[in-house]
């Protein structure tokens, strides 16, 4: 199974709120369907221990299973984290973004903010672009990217984000990493 955290980030009601894919939490009863020896694989880049602990529970793991740990640092990747001042739709705590004084030749390094959800996901897309100078807004340097979007802009921002000469920001939901993998595989078969 791919993305096993979604067993505990979408298939568990939490905080008196119901699961967003309930069917993602039934794993524990579609196991019971297979022999005890059918080898299982879970795979994931998201798995602290209290959602480790979850998926293991949800997916029957023996106590001796085996379990391997890779660090997801990448000499082209650098993670960072920003604290939040009140509200996260107070978007004004995203501004670090854009350095001040921004204008071409700058060039923003290419940058994922993910979002609870895809309003808060459009609304700081939005927000990020008219810190730019007029010149620069809606030329796409931050732009929104979600699973209720057409395939056509997907595919066109995707493109734009992976391309030989990235640059900008995209606002995302966690939901990206599923819909990134089928643009990638659309595109390769296209």
């Amino acid at each position: 199974m791919d993305e096993a955290h979604t067993i505990y980030t979408a298939g568990i009601s939490k905080h008196n709120k119901p699961a967003h894919r309930p069917a993602y939490g039934y794993f524990d009863t579609i196991r019971l369907l297979f022999p005890r020896s059918t080898t299982v694989i879970a795979l994931s880049a998201t798995l602290p221990k209290h959602i480790l602990k979850t998926v293991q529970r949800k997916l029957s793991l023996s106590p001796d299973h085996l379990f391997i740990h890779l660090s997801s640092n990448r000499p082209n990747v650098m993670y960072a984290t920003q604290p939040i001042i009140g509200s996260l739709r107070d978007f004004a705590n995203l501004s670090f973004l854009i350095p001040k004084n921004f204008h071409p030749p700058m060039r923003i390094p290419p940058t994922l903010v993910f979002h609870d959800n895809k309003v808060n996901a459009s609304d700081a897309a939005i927000y990020i672009d008219n810190l730019l100078p007029p010149g620069l807004r809606g030329t796409g340097l931050s732009q929104h990217y979600h699973s209720a979007m057409s395939t056509e802009y997907l595919d066109r921002v995707y493109c734009e984000f992976t391309g030989p000469d990235p640059s900008g920001i995209i606002h995302t939901t966690p939901s990206m990493q599923s819909v990134s993998s089928y643009h990638c595989c659309h595109l390769l078969s296209s």
